[in-house]
């Protein structure tokens, strides 16, 4: 995109010549361009464009998701946006020479920074050589441009359904889209809303796929569950059915020499309005190993969920785990409680923050407050521990009672993604108490729990078992309050029955924990 925010597009499309010598291998050729270019590329323009590079290996492994079919019109037509140096590209068509080499291919290749564009034309023009030395009927178009402006004009209704693709081949890059920014505006109003651009791509390309066309992509997890990517499910849902998925296990097997950090996974599309009666999901473990399970479509992303969340089991037991949470009677509006985020942003009240209790204040608890199923406060550190009382603040505070606190966010390197703390009501002398933003917490009508109720509900929470069943559909180490809301919960009389019998809950460790609840809840 230029700097005055116009699109630019220059095209370029060669067609493939038989050739005399012996021509390099265009996948090697990319792999390449591709060290040469990510060692020159800034790192900080690099992270502000979620660029990510694909691996050579990668590639024909993303390549090699895609289903095949005998070409049914006179071109083969294939689009990879946000190529880069274009090993995606290539890797498909590599692949369609060995397994259907008598297809004529058009392949388009979208690449906005014009820094990657000589690397992406050298591989092209390794890629015609290639093609041409094996008389493969290749054409090659690079535009170079904002993909989305691209496929907003290009896929807005201008096109016929003949020139649309018949595949596509992504690595999008990973960068939230801001709200009222013309990406965001351009996509809803061609796809579906959306929050980040790796999603923005993939609307997008789905809108450029001819019925029953192919789409494979390497995304983030993160969109298969949470309120944020709640339009893009259901948009995928109606259009398109997923005919594969792989999860690694490890977040830095795919993307070994590079900095993503996030939780990836593979999925391979197809454009049709039927839903599958299953799909297969691929489950690669930290040694290489890989378990293959058919899922049952509606397992996988259940019809009457209104959120559309996109579950992974692997197993039998993920499937047992599964079927006993989703069998309790209630969610937490059933119990008539409610999730909130802790309404203190500390950035925005600054002022009213104080290091050391004092009076005309209330304990703030932030996530650091909350250690090992203990509320520890105040603490020496670099957070506040109390928050001034005042009118600017008063309607930040809860009053004093029993509340479950969850902390919206872990690290990677933690062994739960849910992790509870019971924050009694006997623990601050004051009558009012402050949660900070990163924290979720579980209230009733604004106003503390009985004391029973609270710890059931912090050690079902705390359960192994709510742990395996919430990885099934959370890729990333953020707990939302849309999740906590969508999960399922015994009866008000069994939750409070385990906190009878947890006397000092604070004591028990996780096997204790997982042997209370799995008496009481089931028996």
């Amino acid at each position: 995109m230029g700097s005055d925010g116009r699109m630019l597009e220059i095209e370029s499309k060669d067609i493939a010549h038989p050739a005399v010598l012996s021509r390099p291998d265009p996948l090697m050729v990319a792999e390449a361009q591709r060290m040469e270019s990510w060692t020159a590329l800034d790192p900080v323009t690099r992270r502000a464009q979620g660029q990510y590079f694909t691996p050579a290996a990668l590639s024909v492994f993303i390549a090699g998701q895609l289903r095949l079919v005998a070409p049914t019109c006179d071109r083969v037509r294939i689009l990879d946006p946000g190529a880069g140096v274009g090993s995606l590209g290539v890797a498909l068509l590599q692949r369609f020479a060995a397994e259907l080499p008598g297809a004529r291919l058009h392949l388009t290749a979208v690449e906005l920074d014009p820094k990657v564009l000589p690397a992406l034309g050298k591989t092209r023009n390794a890629a015609l050589a290639w093609a041409g030395e094996r008389g493969i009927d290749l054409e090659f178009e690079i535009v170079h441009g904002d993909f989305i402006e691209w496929a907003a004009k290009n896929f807005g209704g201008l096109y016929e359904a003949p020139d649309r693709f018949d595949y596509v081949i992504m690595n999008p890059p990973y960068a939230k889209v801001a709200t009222g920014s013309r990406h965001r505006v351009l996509t809803a109003q061609v796809a579906c809303e959306v929050t980040n651009l790796y999603a923005a791509f993939v609307a997008l390309a789905v809108e450029g796929l001819r019925e029953d066309g192919r789409l494979v992509a390497i995304t983030p997890r993160s969109f298969t569950n949470g309120p944020y990517f709640k339009a893009f499910r259901r948009y995928l849902d109606e259009r398109v059915a997923f005919e594969s998925v792989d999860l690694f296990e490890s977040r830095s097997t795919l993307f070994a020499d590079t900095d993503v950090l996030q939780e990836n996974v593979i999925y391979s599309l197809r454009r049709t309005c039927d839903r599958p009666a299953t799909l297969q999901v691929r489950f690669h473990g930290r040694k290489g190993e890989v378990a293959t399970v058919c899922m049952r479509y509606e397992d996988f992303m259940s019809s009457h969920d209104p959120q559309r969340f996109i579950h992974l089991r692997n197993g039998h037991r993920d499937h047992e785990v599964a079927r006993r949470v989703n069998q309790l009677p209630c969610l937490l509006v059933d119990l008539g409680l409610s999730v909130s985020t802790g309404k203190v942003v500390d950035f925005r009240t600054r002022e009213n923050l104080l290091m050391r209790p004092q009076a005309g204040s209330v304990p703030l608890l932030y996530a650091q407050h909350l250690r090992r199923g203990l509320v520890t406060w105040p603490i020496e550190g670099k957070k506040p521990n109390a928050l001034a009382v005042n009118e600017r603040t008063r309607s930040m505070l809860l009053p004093r009672g029993h509340y479950v606190a969850i902390k919206r966010f872990s690290s990677k390197e933690e062994k739960r993604r849910v992790t509870a703390t019971w924050v009694p009501a006997d623990r601050f002398e004051t009558d009012h108490v402050a949660f900070e933003n990163h924290l979720n917490v579980i209230h009733r009508d604004n106003a503390g729990l009985d004391r029973d109720l609270a710890v059931g509900i912090t050690l079902y929470v705390g359960s192994t078992t709510v742990d395996t069943y919430f990885r099934q559909f959370s890729g990333h180490t953020q707990v939302n309050a849309t999740d906590l809301r969508t999960l399922r919960f015994p009866e008000e009389q069994v939750l409070r029955k385990i906190g009878r019998h947890a006397t000092t809950p604070e004591t028990l460790g996780q096997e204790e924990v997982d042997a209370l609840v799995e008496k009481v809840v089931w028996g």
